[in-house]
C-alpha cells in the first residue's frame, strides 16, 4: 500500500503508512506542538506522551473515523483492506484518519493531521 501511495503522487503517506506494521507513528498537537506517540495496533489504539513501550503513563484512546467519512486515497486504502478480507488493517485505517484528545494540553486531536506535522 505504501509503495502504491508513493507512486500516485502521496509521498507522505507513502512513507508513514509502513508504520501500520511496526504499530507505532509519530505525532505533534495541532495546539501545545508537543511530539506525540500514536499507537495503532495489536495494543490498541492511542496517544500518549511517552514512549509506551517503557512507561505505563496516561494516554488517550483514538476514535476510529467513520468509513464514509473517507475520501480519496483514503477510501481506497480501506476499501483495499475490507476487499481483502483483513478486518484489523481497515480498523487500523479508520484509526489513522480518527480523533483523539492531546493527553498533553487536552485539546481535540486530527490523527491524520497530528501525523503530518510531525
Amino acid at each position: 500500500m505504501g509503495s502504491a501511495l508513493a507512486l500516485s503522487g502521496e509521498s507522505l503517506w507513502g512513507r508513514e503508512f509502513t508504520h501500520l506494521h511496526d504499530e507505532e507513528f509519530f505525532g505533534a498537537c495541532a495546539s501545545c506542538g508537543d511530539e506525540l506517540y500514536l499507537t495503532i495496533g495489536a495494543a490498541g489504539c492511542f496517544v500518549s506522551k511517552e514512549d509506551p513501550v517503557r512507561s505505563k503513563g496516561d494516554h488517550a484512546e483514538i476514535v476510529p473515523c467513520a468509513s464514509r467519512s473517507l475520501s480519496g486515497f483514503r477510501t481506497w486504502l480501506h476499501r483495499t483492506a475490507v476487499d481483502v478480507g483483513d478486518a484489523e488493517l481497515a480498523n487500523r485505517i479508520l484509526c489513522v484518519f480518527g480523533r483523539s484528545t492531546c493527553p498533553v494540553c487536552l485539546a481535540g486531536l486530527d490523527i491524520a493531521k497530528a501525523i503530518e506535522q510531525s
